[in-house]
């Protein structure tokens, strides 16, 4: 819902009052920072922390640290991560405890909850990416040209009957955000509002998308096995042995790694960091320098 950054509060009170009422909606995600407070919250907070199956927005300030609404109510928060002004992944959890919007809305429907271990998460069932690339399942086309998902502004909604408005909710995922003005962020695929992002990412985790499958680990497995039969083997057990060294520990090895980052952010939607894979390269060819250089220096 909206155009434009929503500034009115008493419209909102409306709306929410109207919630409230009928109770209908499946979740409601309210992307809109409530910082500072104004003479229409008195009615507003009533409303506001009265909603069932909601989530508020919170931020990151420039010291890294969570800044909360004013209201009281579940929040998550909305922080997006991008490079050179365009959006490629998406971190679940922030400074090791902090949760993002759509991943406390997807804990509420799956009933469990993730805790950060190192670069992975881990719920009562299965391990997850902390950092992944979700899919786009709906697009800025799809909602303003298509559309083919009900994009109503605040004021207009609020002339249809209580009934009307219930009817459009009921079992639905309601969104309350910018998305045709300024909270917008480039993609690979175009630009899309701050508040679909937001959407498609909990859908993203309901089709699982940041989950470690087997068949990523395996490809994980498989493209190490072969740096490390490289490296490892004898010369006189591969005859192209030679070659394969130079291309891999020679100034052209970051071909072989980009290839692998790109199979992965293509089929397994992972982000793989092309300086953390060399660093494993290094290490293993300081330990193979390490063992030879003490077999040569062994006594014969």
């Amino acid at each position: 819902m909206g155009n434009q950054v929503i500034t009115d509060r008493f419209e909102l009170t409306q709306l929410f009052g109207i919630m409230n009422r009928t109770n209908v909606h499946k979740h409601l995600i309210i992307d809109i920072f409530f910082e500072h407070n104004s003479l229409a919250d008195s009615l507003l907070s009533i409303e506001i922390e009265s909603l069932e199956r909601t989530i508020l927005a919170a931020i990151l300030d420039d010291n890294n640290q969570v800044k909360t609404p004013i209201f009281m109510n579940e929040f998550g928060l909305v922080t997006v991560e991008t490079l050179d002004d365009i959006f490629l992944k998406y971190q679940l959890i922030w400074n090791d405890s902090l949760k993002v919007l759509p991943l406390r809305l997807h804990e509420t429907e799956i009933g469990e909850n993730h805790r950060k271990v190192g670069p992975f998460l881990l719920s009562q069932s299965e391990w997850s990416m902390d950092s992944y690339i979700p899919d786009i399942r709906i697009s800025q086309f799809d909602v303003t040209v298509e559309r083919l998902y009900p994009l109503v502004n605040l004021p207009d909604l609020l002339y249809l009957e209580d009934a009307d408005i219930a009817k459009l909710m009921t079992g639905k995922v309601v969104v309350i955000g910018d998305f045709l003005g300024h909270d917008n962020f480039e993609t690979l695929t175009g630009q899309i509002a701050g508040p679909l992002l937001l959407a498609n990412i909990y859908l993203s985790l309901n089709e699982g998308d940041h989950h470690l499958t087997w068949g990523f680990l395996l490809f994980l497995f498989f493209s190490f096995a072969v740096i490390s039969m490289v490296v490892l083997l004898p010369d006189k057990q591969m005859k192209v042995n030679t070659g394969w060294k130079r291309i891999i520990f020679g100034s052209s090895f970051i071909i072989y790694l980009s290839i692998l980052s790109i199979i992965s952010y293509m089929v397994f939607h992972k982000a793989l960091n092309v300086f953390i894979l060399s660093f494993y390269l290094f290490g293993l060819n300081w330990v193979l320098e390490k063992v030879i250089n003490s077999e040569k220096l062994k006594p014969e």
